[in-house]
Formats: structure tokens, sequence, C-alpha cells
């Protein structure tokens, strides 16, 4: 290879143009091409769902989000590549395995078994839903992230049902118990420096030790009984409490009714009363008397009436034949009776 870049007198020179550039370009170009293929493209793909994790020497440099990046070729840098939507899975008490269409679940009682704030025994089956937060922290920060997520659930879940008595996780507070895990979990994970965020936390299956199942069914019975009940109770409460609302709305209607016809009523009596006040101060005789005449008219209906003037004498309408009980009227010598809607000498009616 000397002899590329010497001329013919044995200096050292490396001219544009001359065989010993040519072959030196050549061989600088093939050493290229090969780094090319040993390392691959020097460039990388992150899909949508990924985050890229981009290492030189082994080490940690940056990280890389969804699209085409570049990078130096192997083994100056690499990629690892993690998926950051993906929601992953652990199960604990139980194992589930798919056989065919349907899927059968094991329990694992040294997960399962666990001890309530009544020093009762209780089997638990849960399973958490996850995904990856922080790539990084998950890949580099934590040995086996997934199983120590699962020891912190366990942790996690003998806290929290250890706080409560025996009837909880089996009846009531199952979401209240469930809530409570999901944050203390979360809290744990970010204290351990997991890089992941909890999705969702389900009970799935929650039952007491087969030796004493039978006792707690029947105390399971006896509490949807006294429920039943209670919500029989609380139906016919709301049946009968709506007819007595209804029966106060209408009798509340009916008295406001009869109020505004009362009012009503008063203010017709007022008008009419400053209407005679009235009357009675233009003429007091005239309306006195009518007022007279109209009172005995109400306190007498469908009687005969005979209204006289005060210059008039009652004897000469009396009848003595009838009576007697003898004799005939004699219409020349009697003066005719006067109807009751007619006046007679100075009166009006």
């Amino acid at each position: 290879m000397k002899d590329w870049f010497t001329d013919k007198d044995g200096t050292i020179v490396l001219r544009p143009g001359s065989p010993g550039a040519k072959r030196f370009l050549y061989v600088l170009l093939g050493i290229v091409i090969l780094i090319v293929i040993v390392s691959g493209r020097p460039w990388f793909t992150v899909g949508t769902e990924e985050q890229g994790l981009v290492l030189r020497f082994g080490r940690y440099v940056r990280s890389a989000g969804p699209g085409i990046h570049f990078r130096w070729p192997w083994p100056i840098e690499s990629v690892e590549l993690e998926r950051v939507t993906e929601i992953k899975r652990l199960e604990l008490g139980y194992r589930s395995t798919q056989m065919d269409l349907r899927t059968e679940t094991k329990g694992v009682p040294n997960e399962q078994v666990m001890l309530t704030g009544d020093q009762n025994v209780v089997l638990i089956g849960m399973a958490v839903q996850y995904r990856v937060s922080d790539a990084f922290r998950y890949r580099f920060d934590v040995r086996n992230p997934d199983s120590t997520l699962k020891n912190l659930a366990e942790a996690a879940t003998r806290q929290v049902v250890g706080d409560y008595e025996i009837d909880a996780p089996l009846t009531r507070d199952k979401a209240a118990i469930e809530t409570e895990i999901f944050q203390k979990l979360q809290e744990l994970a970010d204290l351990y420096g997991l890089g992941v965020s909890i999705v969702t936390v389900q009970l799935q299956d929650v039952s007491p030790p087969e030796q004493v199942a039978g006792a707690f069914r029947e105390v399971e019975n006896a509490r949807q009984s006294f429920e039943r009940y209670i919500n029989e109770a609380e139906g016919y409460k709301n049946s009968e409490l709506a007819k007595v609302q209804g029966t106060v709305a209408k009798t509340i209607n009916e008295a406001e009714a009869k109020k505004e016809q009362r009012i009503i009523e008063a203010k017709g009596e007022v008008e009419k009363f400053d209407r005679i006040l009235r009357e009675y101060q233009a003429a007091k005789e005239v309306t006195r008397t009518r007022l007279y005449l109209e009172t005995i008219e109400e306190i007498l209906p469908g009687k005969e009436k005979i209204i006289l003037g005060a210059d008039q004498d009652i004897f000469k309408l009396l009848n003595l034949q009838e009576l007697r009980g003898a004799g005939t009227r004699n219409p020349v010598a009697e003066p005719p009776l006067q109807p009751a809607n007619q006046t007679t000498g100075t009166e009006q009616r």
C-alpha cells in the first residue's frame, strides 16, 4: 500500500487524479460499504405504539418518538424499542389458561390466601392492567419490572384487605377496596421507579375458605333477603308517600281555588255595599223601602203578599165571609187584592 502514496523518487504524495489517490478512495469506499453491510441501515423507524431507546456503546443517550430517526452505525449506536401503549396484564392469586374457546383458571394458594382485619382468612384473585409510561425507567431502572410489579400488587392487596373485616371484600365494599389497592399500587410503582401506569385493578374472585363456605353462603343469603325486604319497604314507603303528596297537593289546590272564590265574592259584596250606600245617601227613604221589600221577598219566597200604603185601612182587605166559612165573595163590596209586585198609596217598591 506504500506504493500507492509514493512517487518515483520515494516521496509520499497523494495528488488528485493520481493512481494512489484513486486507490485510496476505492479502499475508503469499500470500508464504508463494509461497515454499512455489517451494521445495517443508519436509520431506524419507531412505530406509533412504541418508544425508541438509543444506546451509544451500550449507554443510554436519548429517547426517540414515533417516526424515522438516524443513528450512528453499529457498534457505535444501537436502538431498543419498547411498546408504551400496549395494555399489559398480571394475575394475582390465580392463573388463567386459554383452552380452545374457553378459559380455565387455577388458584395459587400462596398468593390468594389473605388475612382480614378481624383475623379471618379470605381467598382473593385479582387482575391488574398496566402500561409502560416511561420506557427508560421500565427497561433500565429495574431488573425485572413485571415481577416487581406483581410483588408490589400482592403487598398492596394484603395491606388494604387487612384494614377491612371479612364481610367487606365478600359483599359490600369491593369497589372501595379496588380503589384503595389501585392508589396504593400506583404509589409503590412510582416509589420504586418502575415507569408504569396502573390502568385498572379488579377483584376477580373473592371467596371464603372451602371449610366455611357453606356458613358464608347462608350469611350471604340472609343478607340478600334483608336487603330485599328493605327495598320492598322503601318501595311501599315511596308509593304511599306519593299518594299522600298527591292528596296534599289536591287539597291545597282546592283550598287555593276556594280562597280565590271567596276573595272574589267578598270583593263583589263590597262593591254591592258601596253601590247601595251611594244610593242610600242619594235617596234614603226610597232605598230603605226597597231594601225592606227585597228582604221580605227573600225570606218569604212564593207567598202572596199585599203591600199597603200608610193611609190605607187593612180591614177593607179582610174577607169575613171566608173566615166564617159561609157565603161568597162580593166582588163589588170588596176591593180587589193587589199583587205583591205592585205598590199602593205612596209607598214604592
